[in-house]
């Protein structure tokens, strides 16, 4: 099974120039759980993905 939501993840991470410590403070959990995502052991909750958006709105615009 491919990490699709994991490596999207670590692409708009490292697109924005973000460290997992950085996003893990946009997001509202741990640097860990952002290393759990990118590896495809867990996956984000609607509610952090929302709050980030509404946090940083331009994090989430479209990946160039």
């Amino acid at each position: 099974m491919q990490n699709f939501i994991g490596n999207n993840i670590h692409a708009l991470r490292v697109n924005k120039g973000l460290s997992q410590t950085e996003f893990a403070k946009i997001t509202g959990v741990s640097q860990s759980a952002i290393s759990a995502w990118e590896r495809g052991e867990s996956t984000p909750h609607a509610q952090h993905v929302q709050a980030s958006s509404k946090q940083s709105p331009s994090l989430f615009l479209t990946i160039s």
